[in-house]
């Protein structure tokens, strides 16, 4: 958030890795400051209008507001937001420390797989689960999928194994910390943006 304050105040011209590089400069190692001495060479060297941002984020105890901050670089944010996205339904899975099998260990009646408590799922989408690279897919498949694509899983069930197919369905979840790109994002936020990420 200070880095964003340092660009709109400077117009670009002192980030934050610029500031720790001018006061590194000016007290380097070996120097000791006050506290008011250090603030007062920010303000100079910056505005001092980020005084007002010091004395209510840092010195103070006043909560960032996110929501504005990230604006300013076409970033959509909200503590709590209610979305529309693919699920297949609540499942909790688990995993075995000794064999690293996942398992199902509860899972609603409704849950979109098919899927039952005590299920041990060996594959997703023929690959095994366990392969490198896999593991992760799998899990953001099963827990976040993206699109309504069919998901197919090779499980053992009461020592059978069984192949399962599924789509997840869109519905309504709260999402916390939401935080996405803008859709109306203007050209100079997205600026900032890059500017700030060294994009």
């Amino acid at each position: 958030m200070l880095d964003i304050r340092l660009h709109e105040l400077t117009n670009g011209k002192l980030d934050l890795l610029g500031l720790v590089n001018l006061l590194t400069k000016k007290f380097g190692t070996e120097k000791p400051f006050k506290d008011d001495e250090l603030f007062d060479v920010i303000y100079s060297a910056t505005s001092p209008e980020l005084k007002m941002f010091f004395d209510s984020a840092i010195i103070g105890k006043e909560p960032l507001n996110y929501q504005d901050y990230f604006a300013k670089i076409g970033w959509e944010y909200s503590p709590m937001k209610i979305i529309q996205a693919y699920n297949f339904g609540k499942i909790k899975l688990d995993q075995d420390s000794a064999t690293q099998n996942v398992f199902v260990e509860d899972v609603d009646s409704t849950y979109l797989l098919a899927l039952q408590k005590g299920d041990t799922i060996l594959k997703f989408n023929r690959m095994n689960i366990h392969a490198e690279g896999n593991e992760e897919s799998f899990w953001y498949s099963i827990m976040r999928p993206q699109d309504s694509s069919e998901v197919e899983l090779t499980v053992i069930r009461a020592g059978v194994e069984t192949t399962i197919k599924g789509k997840p369905a869109l519905s309504e979840r709260k999402e916390r910390f939401y935080l996405k790109d803008h859709p109306n994002a203007t050209p100079e936020q997205i600026a900032l943006r890059k500017r700030i990420f060294y994009k």
